[in-house]
C-alpha cells in the first residue's frame, strides 16, 4: 500500500499574492499535473492532499471537475508541519501499517515529475527502504566564507526534488525522534538521516537522478519555463470533425450526451440515437485516422444488440490510449428546436466529461434553432475535436 502525502500548503511568498498551485500551466492548475501522474501508478494507493484552509474548497471543486477523489486536510505553518499533519492523519487511520507500506511525499509545486521517475524511485525504496529524486549538479559549485573559498566535488552533489519515498515504519521512528528533540529537517530524507545517524542505523538512502524537467516552481520565471517545456512537447496535434442527425420518434426517451431526457421523445435509430456521442465518435475516429461510426456501430447494434452509444466510444478511447494521445479540447454545435440546449449545456458537459474522463473546461457546446422546418423534426450535431500527445 502506498500513502501519498501531496503537499499543496506552501505560502508562495516568492511567487506572488495568490497560491501558485492554482496558476495556469498548459491550461491546468499547477497542482493537477503531478497529481494526475501519481494516479497512473498501478499500485494500491491513498492520496492525502495537504492544503491551506482557504484553498481546500477550491481544490475540492477542481478535483471533482476532473473526477478525482482524495482526502484533503489542513496543513501547517511550515513544510515539515504539513508533512507531519499528513503522516498523523494516515497513522491515526491505519494504526499498524505493514512493514511494506511506503510513504511518498511530493510537492505540488513539482508539476513535471514523470511516471518513470516515480516508478524508479519506488522500486529503489522497496529495495533500500528510503529513496528520493534529485537533479545532478553539472555546474561548478564553490563554497565561500569571509576567509577563503573552495570547490566542491560536484559528482557527489544533487539538488533534491520530490518524490521522496520512505518505508512507513522508518518514517514513523524518524518523526517521533524529531518531535522529541525538536528537529527541523530541510526535507524528508534529512529527517530520516537525523534519526539514522543518531541510532547508528545502517539503512541506506538512495538518490535517483531526476529528469531535468522535474524542478520546483518557486517564481513566475519558473512557471514560464515549465510552460515552454510543455508547449514544446505538445506541438503534435490532430483535428477531427464528426456529424450526425436523427429525426424524433414517437416513443421512448431522448438520449443526448449520455443524459436521458424524459421530457422528449427518443431519436429514431438502431441505437439510443445519441447524436452528440455519435458525432463525437466520428470526430475522434477521424482524428485517429479511422473509419466512420457506421463501419462498426451497425455491427454492435444489429448483431450484438448493443444500443448504448457510450459503448461505441470504448474501442476509440482504447486506441487513443495506445497511441499515447489525449483529448485537448472538444466543441459541439447542435441544431434543434427542442430541447433548449443552453438550459442543459452544463449538465451535458458534466456527462461528457465523465464519459471521457476529462475536465469539463475542455468542452464547449453551442446551439442554434436553424431552419425550423428541419429542426422541429429532430436534432443535428457537429463535433470538432483536438487531440495532442499525452
Amino acid at each position: 500500500m502506498l500513502y501519498i502525502i501531496f503537499l499543496a500548503a506552501g505560502d508562495s511568498k516568492r511567487f506572488g499574492k495568490n497560491s501558485k498551485i492554482f496558476a495556469d500551466l498548459n491550461d491546468e492548475p499547477i497542482f493537477l499535473h503531478s497529481l494526475k501522474t501519481f494516479l497512473k501508478l498501478k499500485e494500491e494507493k491513498k492520496i492525502i492532499v495537504v492544503a491551506k484552509p482557504k484553498d481546500k474548497i477550491k481544490i475540492k471543486n477542481i478535483l471533482n471537475q476532473n473526477q478525482i477523489s482524495t482526502e484533503i486536510i489542513t496543513g501547517g505553518k511550515t513544510r515539515q508541519e504539513s508533512v507531519f499533519k499528513g503522516f498523523e492523519w494516515i497513522n491515526n487511520k491505519i494504526h499498524k501499517p505493514h512493514i511494506k507500506n511506503h510513504l511518498i511525499i511530493h510537492n505540488a509545486a513539482n508539476p513535471l515529475v514523470t511516471l518513470k521517475e516515480i516508478q524508479n524511485c519506488l522500486k529503489t525504496a522497496k529495495k533500500y527502504e528510503c529513496s528520493a529524486v534529485g537533479n545532478k549538479i553539472h555546474d561548478t559549485i564553490r563554497y565561500t566564507n569571509r576567509q577563503q573559498t573552495s570547490t566542491l566535488v560536484r559528482k557527489n552533489l544533487y539538488l533534491m526534488q520530490t518524490p521522496q519515498i520512505i518505508r512507513f515504519d522508518i518514517y514513523k521512528k524518524a518523526y517521533e525522534f524529531a518531535k522529541k528533540i525538536g528537529f527541523e529537517g530541510t526535507d524528508d530524507i534529512n529527517l530520516v538521516e537525523n534519526y539514522l545517524n543518531e541510532m547508528k542505523n545502517k539503512i541506506q538512502i538512495k538518490i535517483i537522478p531526476a529528469s531535468r524537467q522535474n524542478f520546483k516552481i518557486t517564481t513566475k520565471e519558473d512557471l514560464k519555463l515549465a510552460n515552454k517545456i510543455l508547449n514544446k512537447n505538445s506541438n503534435y496535434q490532430k483535428i477531427g470533425i464528426g456529424e450526425d442527425s436523427h429525426d424524433f420518434d414517437k416513443k421512448g426517451y431522448l438520449t443526448l450526451g449520455g443524459l436521458i431526457l424524459k421530457n422528449y421523445f427518443k431519436l429514431k435509430a438502431n441505437s439510443d440515437g445519441d447524436v452528440m456521442i455519435h458525432a463525437l465518435c466520428n470526430a475522434l475516429s477521424s482524428a485517429l485516422g479511422g473509419k466512420s461510426l457506421g463501419s462498426f456501430a451497425d455491427k454492435l447494434c444489429l448483431k450484438e444488440k448493443i444500443t448504448n452509444s457510450k459503448k461505441f466510444l470504448e474501442p476509440l478511447l482504447i486506441n487513443l490510449k495506445k497511441k499515447k494521445e489525449k483529448i485537448q479540447s472538444l466543441s459541439f454545435s447542435l441544431e434543434c428546436e427542442i430541447p433548449k440546449i443552453d438550459e442543459i449545456s452544463d449538465n451535458l458537459k458534466k456527462s461528457i466529461a465523465k464519459i471521457l474522463k476529462i475536465s469539463k473546461s475542455k468542452i464547449g457546446i453551442t446551439a442554434t434553432t436553424g431552419n425550423k422546418t428541419t429542426t422541429l423534426r429532430g436534432v443535428k450535431c457537429s463535433c470538432i475535436i483536438l487531440i495532442t500527445q499525452n
